[in-house]
């Protein structure tokens, strides 16, 4: 093994690059899988194939040692034959789980007869696939085409549907590792003994590169853009297929568009402490002073401690073309205006109790949130500012609405029903009329416990609202929600869990909503007025100030203002990190505020984007001539003079390609000398060859025009 570095680094990068390919469809279609087996089997797989290939001469011998390695494999699996199968069943559904949304594909298949929830087994297999094409391929054939074909055909399918992005690591980690063995495909053939660190240092530029460009346009701004809904009508129209599109509602399909910015599910025995970002969201400038809630995602089903949204069974029976948002009024006129400036181009619309209508460019996906249709920056509501002390109204009531919320909004799990309304019965709840019902929950449930944001995680095998009612002794919004929502399902009245923010405003200024905003909070159905927000959680809660037990006395306060509360929904994790604090507000009047769309943010990035690509370009091109050229005077002044004649007589050669003019016979016959003769080259005769080169360089760029010098200089580097 004489060329040490370049092994080793050829031995890296394949583990890597394994790796990615792996981990790209891993978080693309969210597969369960025990990492530590996959990176040591990676790792033994890798160490395999590379020794064989590196210490192995001999091309039968290598060819028989990798027939025995993979017989001795093939046999190993056969002893989990119904492991793998079940698993690649997994693995399989849950591509098709996704795919299905969009293509006429199965939405379940089985394979082997047991069920599975994890495809270790299925990508250890695959990993030995991927290992020993990728390590024969660059360190003993260096032929790269198998290592593209092989890398990139398995994350093609990753990258059809919107929501099924893999992680930026693994794919950052493919994508450079790829390109840094193209920008070193000459050093892999021509100079192994500087493949090592050239590649190192290009795969070093590179991910910099791909790193920098991600900071600038984040993977979260991808679009599904019409080239793809073409491409699939085209293949639709090509294969006869029919999207399985036209089989679905409309609400659940476009609840799928957007589900990468959604968080479809709240898993309720995840949450724990919880740590303040103070990522700035968006502005509001409001007539009105005090709270507002910002309503963004309602959640319908509740089922082993997790929230979701519709489901498609559900979707299929909303009403069609009814429009929930701007269902309930006041009976005093109470019109208002609230502008809202968002910092980034977000999916959905977050808008105040209650709205009177819905602005142009947006549209209700049913009743579970509003879609941003071309991701608006800035938009203004009319609403009428809610406060429980006010009576509302609808007079848009519908029958078929009303049926639906029965239907959506009252499910629970047996189990819980039952020990919710156990614990209904013990507190007097059951007791009392159903008009009275909602506010005696609320008391009820924003009494148990204190604040915390530092609340610990819910022990394994509990109930989140009942342990959190009979055993918690602190919870934050999200904990409060559930139990308020559970608790009147439980009680008969249709309710939901619901996300966005809670805002304590001020009239006439832009106050500034942050991430620490972020806040869950319960809706109640009236077939009078509609969806009602039940705010459960203490008025005392002040997430900047209860993030550790309270005193005996803060625990009884209840009577403070209210102000914002962390929700563990995190919606915009993308904002930017600023240094403002979420109180501060700016006093302007909102017609001299600068319109946010008058300035294209989207031109900014692009010229940002192409000039940090062209630049990198330039780099490495740049580093590449000034290796090749270092390189090339090593060659031509260290080592013995037959080497040393042969790595001129190449480059003459690659001079001849372009100027196309003839070798002179004593040149090539002392070529042929250093190469075939035993006599060596003497000093005299090397000189002539180096002084023939040089002039045939210099006549070279004599007679060509300044592109093609150029061209000669940085890109064939003659």
């Amino acid at each position: 093994m004489k060329n040490k570095a370049s092994f080793f680094v050829d031995f890296f990068l394949t583990v890597m690059l394994v790796l990615g390919v792996l981990w790209c469809n891993i978080t693309a279609f969210q597969v369960n899988v025990n990492t530590i087996v996959i990176i040591v089997s990676t790792l033994i797989f890798t160490s395999i194939f590379s020794l064989i290939s590196a210490l192995i001469k001999n091309k039968t011998k290598f060819l028989l040692s990798i027939a025995v390695i993979s017989i001795i494999f093939i046999f190993t699996v056969l002893f989990s034959l119904k492991s793998i199968l079940s698993q690649t069943g997994y693995f399989i559904n849950q591509i098709l789980s996704y795919y299905s949304k969009y293509l006429a594909v199965p939405d379940y298949i089985i394979l082997g007869t047991e069920n599975s929830n994890d495809a270790t087994l299925f990508l250890v297999f695959i990993a030995f696939i991927l290992c020993s094409v990728i390590a024969v391929s660059l360190i003993r054939a260096r032929r790269l085409l198998p290592v593209s074909i092989i890398s990139i055909a398995p994350i093609i399918p990753c990258f059809i549907l919107v929501n099924t992005l893999p992680s930026l690591i693994p794919l950052i980690l493919v994508v450079s590792i790829l390109f840094s063995l193209y920008i070193t495909a000459f050093f892999r053939r021509k100079n192994p003994s500087q493949n090592g660190i050239v590649t190192i240092i290009i795969t070093s530029l590179t991910i910099f590169t791909a790193i920098v460009i991600c900071l600038i346009n984040p993977v979260e701004g991808y679009e599904r853009y019409e080239w793809q809904d073409n491409l699939l009508s085209y293949m639709h129209e090509l294969t006869g297929f029919t999207s399985n599109d036209s089989l679905k509602n409309n609400i659940s399909k476009s609840l799928d568009e957007i589900g990468n910015s959604l968080s479809e599910k709240e898993n309720l025995a995840e949450i724990g402490p919880l740590k303040q970002k103070n990522d700035k969201v968006m502005r509001i400038f409001t007539e009105t002073n005090g709270p507002i809630h910002l309503k963004g995602l309602a959640y319908a089903d509740f089922n082993n401690n997790e929230w979701s949204i519709l489901s498609d069974e559900q979707s299929n029976i909303f009403p069609k073309d009814f429009n929930p948002f701007t269902m309930t009024k006041c009976h005093i006129a109470n019109d208002k205006e609230i502008g809202i400036i968002t910092e980034n181009s977000l999916d959905i619309m977050y808008s105040p109790y209650f709205s009177h209508d819905i602005p142009e460019n947006f549209s209700p996906l049913g009743d579970v949130c509003i879609r941003n249709n071309n991701k608006l920056l800035s938009y203004d509501i009319n609403y009428s500012p809610y406060s429980e002390s006010l009576a509302y109204f609808t007079d848009e009531t519908s029958k078929e609405y009303n049926n639906f919320v029965e239907a959506a909004y009252l499910g629970l799990p047996d189990d819980t029903k039952q020990k919710m309304r156990e614990i209904a019965d013990r507190n007097g709840l059951t007791a009392l009329k159903k008009s009275e019902i909602p506010n005696a929950v609320k008391e009820f449930v924003s009494k148990k416990g204190y604040y915390s944001l530092n609340t610990p995680k819910m022990p394994d095998g509990k109930d989140f609202p009942v342990w959190f009612l009979e055993e918690a002794e602190s919870g934050y919004c999200v904990h409060y929600a559930t139990a308020a929502a559970v608790m009147l399902r439980a009680l008969g009245i249709p309710a939901r869990y619901v996300t966005g923010y809670y805002v304590n405003a001020e009239s006439g200024r832009w106050t500034t909503v942050t991430s620490d905003n972020a806040h869950a909070w319960a809706e109640y159905y009236d077939s009078t007025a509609g969806w009602i927000p039940l705010e459960a959680t203490p008025s005392s809660f002040r997430p900047w100030e209860h993030n550790n037990a309270p005193t005996d006395a803060q625990a009884e306060q209840t009577t403070q203002q209210p102000a914002a509360a962390q929700s563990v929904t995190e919606q915009t994790t993308n904002a930017p990190d600023f240094s403002q604090n979420s109180t501060e507000a700016v006093q302007i009047d909102k017609n001299e505020n600068i319109n946010i769309n008058t300035f294209d943010y989207g031109t900014l990035t692009a010229i940002l984007i192409s000039a940090g690509i062209v630049l990198a370009i330039l780099l490495i091109i740049i580093i590449r001539r000034i290796i090749i050229l270092r390189t090339r005077a090593s060659q031509f002044k260290k080592g013995r003079n037959n080497r040393r004649a042969q790595y001129i007589y190449r480059y003459i050669q690659k001079i001849m390609r372009f100027s196309n003019n003839p070798i002179p016979n004593e040149v090539v016959e002392t070529a042929l000398k250093a190469k075939f003769s035993n006599h060596s080259i003497d000093k005299k005769e090397l000189e002539t060859l180096l002084n023939y080169a040089n002039n045939a360089k210099n006549e070279l760029y004599n007679n060509s025009s300044l592109i093609k010098r150029v061209y000669l200089r940085f890109i064939v580097v003659v």
